[in-house]
């Protein structure tokens, strides 16, 4: 014999992937708190809890985006006033210019972002009690 082997592939393990749903989450769930889901008043429970996660994943995303657009607005607003008052480009009337100035420097923008925050805290701590 020439010391050649033959060389051979070894397969690899084919692992199946559980598939995840909604019925199967909510069994893991009630099996880990020791629930029986036989009992309805447990099942309306634990749907409402994934309704509630629904929508605060909804809200959060909203208020996400929100927050990003007056921040996109603010931040347009700063430039206007700057290339205005270069005298690169002058489509503004002083008063708008004063108008727009006043709006971000009263603190109206940072007072609509705390009172969104506020109130979204708010109503994660009350579904907290």
């Amino acid at each position: 014999m020439s010391g050649e082997g033959n060389n051979y592939t070894v397969p690899k393990a084919r692992v199946p992937q559980s598939e995840s749903s909604a019925r199967s989450e909510k069994e893991a769930a009630a099996f880990a708190l020791g629930l029986d889901l036989h009992d309805k008043q447990t099942e309306n429970k634990l749907n409402q809890l994934g309704r509630d996660d629904s929508l605060d994943k909804h809200l959060h995303f909203a208020i996400i985006l929100v927050l990003y657009l007056i921040l996109g607005l603010a931040a347009l607003s700063v430039i206007f006033i700057f290339v205005h008052m270069t005298n690169l480009i002058t489509w503004m009337s002083p008063e708008e210019v004063r108008d727009l100035t006043e709006l971000l420097t009263t603190g109206a923008v940072g007072g609509v972002i705390a009172t969104v925050a506020r109130s979204r805290l708010s109503a994660i701590e009350r579904k907290k009690d």
